[in-house]
């Protein structure tokens, strides 16, 4: 089987003047060959689903909950966008588990996807705890954002690209305007960074958003970003193992740290909706997924002793 195996690899091109990359690159191609085959763990598997459909189910209520219907106008924009958001971020979280059946080298990026449910938890937060204008400027950003590049060049080296629209909208100009400051820099939807829209849901819903979402955002954010720009770092954090056991339980960490990181968010838009729609059963369930939550990162800190 070794020889198979050996005969189906591709060949590495030779390069006379660099043995010793050629060498490096066989040793890392044998190494991470047996992690990339895939981990199967039933119990494992079986947990990371159910914890992973409880978060879904949560964000789920909050989109039904957050009915735009019979709302005032203010709150109906408020909510339409917040719930768009939420399902965004729910079709994410469901897609962790296309990483980890098997647990293979692709399982690192659910680092990736902690980022986009996190955040679009946060921006749902963050439209309901502000003036109906920020909903407002987020449809209208969302509206041009891909009519952006029409009729707009950008020259790279000695080249230059021009992308052309068929039947743009006769008001385009005006969209793109809104969203394009006077050095003709594309603006975002909101002036406010992250960790400032982290604290106007705090200073709507409380300080325990500094922790839940704070404290997330403080532990888990800076290694996405890594992982997304794909830096050195990246690289060496998920391949830079001694052996396929490391490997493996370094992958289940991952798993366990960026799905806990998805539901700290998750608890932060319980107490929000408590608070929000005054329902006392989201306090129960966030209490109990608190303590769920806890228990996962202490029996996960155990097996890596």
């Amino acid at each position: 089987p070794g020889s198979r195996r050996a005969s189906r690899r591709p060949s590495i091109p030779r390069a006379s003047s660099t043995p010793g990359a050629c060498t490096k690159a066989c040793k890392l191609r044998r190494k991470t060959s047996g992690q990339n085959e895939g981990h199967y763990d039933a119990k494992l598997e079986h947990a990371l689903d159910l914890y992973l459909d409880l978060l879904d189910s949560h964000i789920n209520q909050g989109i039904f909950v957050l009915d735009p219907k019979n709302r005032n106008e203010s709150e109906r924009k408020k909510y339409e966008c917040a719930r768009l958001m939420l399902l965004n971020a729910g079709v994410s979280l469901q897609s962790y588990k296309k990483f980890y059946r098997p647990i293979n080298l692709q399982t690192k990026d659910v680092v990736i996807l902690f980022r986009v449910v996190f955040e679009g938890i946060v921006n749902a937060l963050y439209v309901i705890s502000s003036h109906s204008d920020v909903a407002t400027k987020a449809f209208k950003h969302a509206r041009q954002k891909k009519l952006r590049p029409h009729g707009r060049s950008i020259q790279i080296g000695p080249y230059e690209t021009v992308v052309q629209m068929l039947n743009p909208p006769d008001n385009l100009d005006e969209l793109v305007n809104e969203f394009t400051s006077a050095k003709g820099r594309e603006l975002n939807w909101t002036s406010d960074s992250l960790m400032q829209r982290i604290e106007v849901i705090a200073a709507k819903f409380g300080k325990g958003m500094y922790l839940t979402l704070g404290g997330t955002y403080h532990g888990n954010y800076g290694i996405s970003s890594e992982y997304i720009h794909s830096s050195l770092f990246s690289a060496i954090d998920f391949i830079g193992k001694k052996s396929n056991e490391e490997f493996y339980r370094d992958m289940i960490q991952t798993l366990w740290t960026s799905l806990t990181g998805c539901g700290m968010a998750v608890i932060s838009l319980l107490d929000a909706l408590e608070i929000e729609t005054q329902i006392a059963e989201f306090r129960k369930a966030s209490k109990t997924l608190q303590e769920l939550t806890l228990s996962i990162c202490e029996n996960v800190g155990e097996t890596q002793k």
